[in-house]
């Protein structure tokens, strides 16, 4: 840290702050490869919603504890008060960490103490589904981020790309098409940025 302050005094200039170290949000890594059991006894999704802050702190004790889960975090800059620009990582959908496995699983996420209950997800090859598309969006280079409010928008899909299939509610945010993921059971969004030769109105 010493060389990078007395580098940046040379040059008159400040530079960024070291970049925070990201949490495993996905383990194992090809999670989302498996799949639900149809009847949802063995190994299935769990909405888990976490304590104020505990997002990372649960996903830690869950890799500890050889579980999977996902949770996905975005990267997100600001500046430190005297002005520095900094990077951390955010979940896309804060308070929550979406375990997959059984009841076993869940009872042991729960003992965490980061835990404040765990919802029931009603669809869960649709939520699969949901979250393999943001996984690929993410890897793809796609803009993605938290939606904050959900707007009326025209229904259309994705005829191409790594996203192609893929349907949802577009509108624009300046001069730019953003496809609306709507989690419905968590009451939570998120966009994804794409051209709009990718998409046509359904």
């Amino acid at each position: 840290m010493r060389l990078r302050v007395f580098i940046g005094r040379i040059f008159g200039r400040r530079l960024p702050m070291p970049i925070l170290k990201k949490d495993i949000d996905l383990w194992p890594t090809n999670l989302l490869s498996f799949q639900p059991d149809p009847e949802g006894v063995n190994r299935r999704w769990f909405a888990l919603f976490v304590k104020p802050n505990h997002d990372k702190v649960l996903m830690r004790k869950l890799l500890t504890q050889g579980k999977k889960y996902c949770a996905f975090l975005m990267p997100h800059s600001g500046k430190t008060p005297g002005g520095r620009k900094t990077l951390s990582y955010k979940p896309l959908f804060p308070g929550y960490v979406f375990l997959f496995g059984n009841d076993t699983d869940r009872y042991d996420a729960v003992c965490t103490d980061s835990v404040l209950k765990t919802l029931i997800i009603p669809d869960q090859l649709s939520l699969h589904q949901d979250l393999n598309r943001i996984q690929s969006a993410i890897l793809a280079g796609y803009p993605i981020g938290q939606a904050q409010e959900i707007d009326p928008g025209r229904l259309v899909k994705i005829v191409s790309g790594p996203l192609s299939g893929f349907t949802g509610k577009c509108v624009q945010r300046a001069g730019k098409s953003r496809l609306i993921l709507n989690l419905s059971f968590i009451q939570q969004s998120a966009w994804v940025e794409v051209e709009d030769s990718l998409i046509e109105a359904i």
